[in-house]
């Protein structure tokens, strides 16, 4: 059962073979709710907050209490206090780099931080003897405690190696978030250079070979990693990462494989997935010898997979393994069966098959089934599910219109996207602009680089460059008190189904369940409809027995309108 909405029988009606159908009874006669129309751009205001930023943010996070915290790649951790107004600089981290994609990347709140004030940094750390000395990314976590860092309290998780030459340590990931088991998630780049363009396959040159990293079993880079941290500092490792705890030539740490840059993430509790944006290859055209044109994508995940580069890039488009010293194409890699015989690889030939990504956006426009994405430059930044609580007393809450809806961005194209999911969260079933005619920075080369739901409801978001962080508020009138209740039925003994609907024969079916309707004989079918009252879907039961209904998982996520036929 989902977590965020209890049970309950309505009168002597029970639960029986874990099936039921979750309604609100309402007395509206019409099929959409007052207010609940098709969004305009007038329902949406963008606030500046006017934070007084000591650095220009690159990541955010915020506690439930709705304090701010920020970092900065230079190594400047800072919180802000709506309440205050106050902006408090909490410390200053040793970092290499400091530019856009190395340095301090990663920022985490402990889902205890209110009461133990933990939080967890991912960065590139500076070493004693640099740049001489081998350096490496570290995750700490640090302990605030009466608004100052206890640095005595400060316990370093977990350390892995990175290559830092003649090139600068790039591609560091740093997306961070915790599901509700308390495992934490950290995204780590594939420390290669930016500037081959296309497959980093290049065997002559280290900084340009990912196969090393990225399509490395045996090494935590180029992943999505998952641990559990534990009281003491240390961490174990839950079950059911991609590759088992003491599999030869394989981390245990890794949860998804195959990124170049994912330089966000979130996870979505109430579905279970993992939402990661990759940052793909600069390519504006396809090379003939080399491969396809650079592709930036939206990845999702409930469970281990091998997103694929630098073999694959969005849905599943293969490189081939181009011999750069003799300056000749190689195989295509195969995404059914993905082999890494690079020399540089200390893991696993045989990769597990490559997943496609959600969304994919092409520099030259190919294989990209969604309007409204430019051509040319992109860097992909991953925003929350939203999920509308109608009890929240919030007036700026986001409506019930983005209920399960992955909010998305891109901070060079410098838009914000609702993406439609299905039932399950796999697939896209929609792309569209998630606030018609706002506009965004154009005054720096990046704008939106993160996002974030407060526990107001709105949606946060700052921008590098500008040094500005900013709420959308909801202005208009659309938002219900939709709190599913259950509505259970047994099947008696006897000839007589009896079933519960709640008043009326039109109810909501919110997110997050079977979504299954139990039809009585005398029922002759249903319809769905969506909030504005747009038909989604139509039944009509054949013969003349009672009969379970499974609403597709094609239809979005979001809230749903069941009406039964007369």
């Amino acid at each position: 059962m989902h977590p965020r909405f209890p049970i309950r029988t309505l009168g002597s009606i029970a639960l029986c073979y874990g099936i039921a159908a979750y309604a609100q009874a309402q007395t509206t006669t019409g099929l959409t709710w007052p207010g609940c129309a098709d969004l305009q751009a007038s329902d949406f205001r963008k606030v500046d907050l006017a934070i007084a930023h000591p650095a220009s943010p690159t990541k955010m996070e915020i506690a439930d209490d709705g304090r701010l915290f920020f970092v900065n790649t230079g190594g400047t951790v800072w919180s802000y206090d709506p309440k205050t107004k106050a902006v408090a600089t909490l410390e200053h981290i040793a970092v290499i780099g400091g530019g856009t994609a190395w340095g301090l990347v990663g920022l985490a709140l402990d889902p205890g931080f209110t009461a133990n004030g933990w939080y967890y940094v991912l960065f590139s750390a500076k070493p004693v003897g640099f740049p001489t000395a081998p350096v490496s990314y570290q995750l700490w976590r640090h302990t605030l405690a009466a608004g100052k860092v206890d640095a005595a309290a400060s316990k370093l998780v977990l350390e892995y190696a990175a290559d830092k030459g003649a090139f600068p340590v790039d591609h560091s990931g740093g997306g961070m978030a915790f599901d509700a088991q308390g495992n934490l998630y950290f995204s780590s780049g594939e420390n290669s250079d930016w500037n081959l363009n296309y497959g980093n396959v290049d065997e002559t040159r280290i900084e340009f070979n990912s196969l090393r990293t990225a399509g490395n079993s045996n090494d935590l880079r180029g992943k999505v990693n998952r641990i559990h941290p534990e009281a003491d500092g240390r961490y174990t490792i839950p079950a059911g990462n991609l590759f088992a705890p003491k599999q030869d030539s394989a981390r245990p740490e890794i949860y998804a494989m195959g990124f170049r840059n994912p330089w966000s993430l979130h996870f979505d509790k109430p579905t279970g997935t993992l939402l990661i944006a990759d940052v793909g290859p600069q390519a504006e055209i396809s090379d003939p010898q080399k491969g396809p044109a650079g592709m930036d994508e939206f990845d999702a995940t409930r469970a281990p997979a091998n997103f694929g580069w630098p073999m694959f890039m969005g849905p599943n488009v293969p490189y081939n393994h181009y011999d750069y010293a003799a300056k000749k194409p190689g195989v295509l890699f195969d995404p059914a069966a993905p082999l890494n015989d690079s020399k540089l690889n200390t893991g696993l030939r045989l990769l597990p098959p490559a997943r496609p990504a959600l969304v994919a956006y092409g520099k030259d426009g190919a294989n990209n089934p969604w309007p409204g994405f430019a051509h040319g430059g992109a860097v992909p930044i991953a925003g929350p599910i939203y999920h509308y609580d109608g009890k929240n007393p919030s007036k700026i809450k986001l409506p019930p219109h983005f209920e399960g809806k992955w909010l998305v961005a891109d901070a060079f194209q410098k838009w914000i996207k609702a993406i439609g999911l299905d039932a399950r969260a796999e697939k896209a079933v929609s792309v569209s602009e998630a606030f018609p005619s706002m506009a965004y920075a154009s005054t720096s080369a990046y704008s939106i680089i993160a996002m974030a739901v407060g526990p107001d409801g709105a949606l946060y978001y700052s921008e590098n460059g500008s040094n500005l962080t900013y709420r959308i508020e909801y202005t208009g009138s659309c938002l219900p008190d939709i709190t599913p209740i259950a509505i259970a039925y047994r099947d008696a003994k006897g000839p007589e189904h009896r079933v519960g609907y709640p008043s009326g024969r039109s109810f909501f079916l919110p997110p997050g369940f079977a979504r299954r309707v139990r039809l009585d004989r005398n029922t002759p079918g249903l319809s769905v409809h969506d909030l504005a009252g747009r038909k989604l879907w139509e039944y009509r039961r054949q013969g003349g027995e009672a009969a379970d209904v499974r609403l597709p998982d094609g239809l979005a996520m979001g809230i749903l309108r069941v009406t039964l036929s007369e």
